[in-house]
């Protein structure tokens, strides 16, 4: 619930690419590991992915669709244990006889050892080679957002899944940043790896490299903002066209670039914004220096209290919620006062608005 929904003609691109069709078309268990740098959509795809599968493809497929998004400094969402008891609970949801191979392993075992990653990974697998298991697909999203001690286990771990011949299918999709460690662990790291899948069941989409296909779907993510902006304002066409023009310009940049933009000027529209309040916002090309902005407004009502606030999600190991409070809406309308847009309110939860929030606080 936290990551957006992908905006219309967006993300499509990837449903084309050779990669992806060479791992669609792979006959036994394959591996795809997506990667894109931070703020170019990498949540917002694997959304798509998630959504592709469950909505276009046929009703078992969906069924038996896993998926796991790591987020760093949540606990319950940043370490492999997690995610193995995620994808442990959607396949005994979606094929329940499974379930007996967990049963088998907690009795008479420490509910501590039964936690850890290597008794949960061993179910995992065993569920796995189940002979009435039917075929799998998992989505794990922010891979380099998992907590360091877990990750170099988890992807080895899936790096040796993938190499062990089984006659049911299990097809996995990772995203993350580029990472030196996900890259050898993976074994993705040569240009061979890269260049010739020919006799292979694992590859990469080099997303960082796919440019033209990024900045169409930033345009598109940018007119979507504007028409947004459009429908809930009264800024006149000209303004809308010469702000329009500027995003245009600058689609090189990121969907975060651009989502930050058009936060900032919908906050200073409230009281009216001139157009050389505009050209400054417009002129703040990296995020380092939208995250300060952003700062000092949300500082300007209560920075004492704003300080602390952010002290606390900052230190909190799992989103904090605002549904215990009696006035729910009104609680929320003050957090949002107080915090700016370097937070996001998602159903009672609060979350930062990206990771890179978080590492710039």
């Amino acid at each position: 619930d936290q990551i957006d929904d992908p905006v219309p003609q967006t993300c499509e691109w990837i449903l084309s690419h050779d990669k992806w069709k060479q791992w669609k078309a792979c006959s036994s268990t394959s591996l795809l590991w997506i990667t894109l740098n931070a703020g170019c959509g990498k949540s917002v795809m694997a959304k798509f992915l998630v959504n592709y599968f469950q909505y276009r493809c046929d009703a078992n497929t969906a069924k038996n669709l896993a998926y796991f998004f790591f987020m760093d400094g949540v606990t319950g969402q940043n370490d492999a244990s997690a995610a193995v008891s995620a994808l442990l609970h959607q396949l005994y949801c979606s094929q329940n006889r499974l379930i007996k191979h967990a049963l088998t392993k907690f009795d008479g075992t420490p509910i501590h050892v039964f936690n850890n990653f290597s008794t949960l990974w061993a179910i995992l697998v065993n569920s796995l080679d189940d002979t009435q298991r039917k075929d799998v697909v998992w989505i794990l999203d922010g891979l380099d957002e998992c907590e360091s001690r877990s990750l170099r286990q988890f992807v080895d771990s899936i790096a040796a899944l993938i190499k062990r011949p089984k006659t049911t299918k299990l097809k996995i999709i990772l995203l993350s940043r580029p990472t030196n460690q996900i890259q050898h662990s993976l074994g993705l790291f040569t240009r061979a790896d890269l260049s010739d899948d020919s006799c292979s069941n694992k590859f990469r989409l080099v997303g960082e490299n796919e440019c033209d296909a990024l900045t169409a779907d930033i345009l598109h993510f940018a007119q979507w903002k504007i028409d947004e902006l459009a429908s809930a304002s009264a800024f006149p066409e000209n303004v809308l066209a010469h702000l329009r023009e500027r995003l245009v310009a600058g689609a090189d940049y990121t969907f975060l670039w651009i989502s930050l933009v058009m936060k900032m000027i919908e906050d200073s529209a409230i009281d009216g914004i001139s157009e050389s309040e505009l050209g400054r916002i417009l002129e703040t090309k990296r995020i380092h220096d939208m995250y300060c902005h952003l700062l000092k407004g949300t500082c300007r009502t209560n920075p004492a209290k704003t300080r602390r606030l952010l002290a606390i999600l900052l230190a909190s190991v799992r989103p904090m919620t605002t549904l215990g409070q009696r006035l729910h809406k009104p609680f929320d309308n003050h957090i949002r006062q107080l915090c700016g847009h370097f937070v996001r309110i998602r159903r009672g939860r609060i979350y930062f608005v990206h990771q890179t929030a978080r590492s710039f606080l």
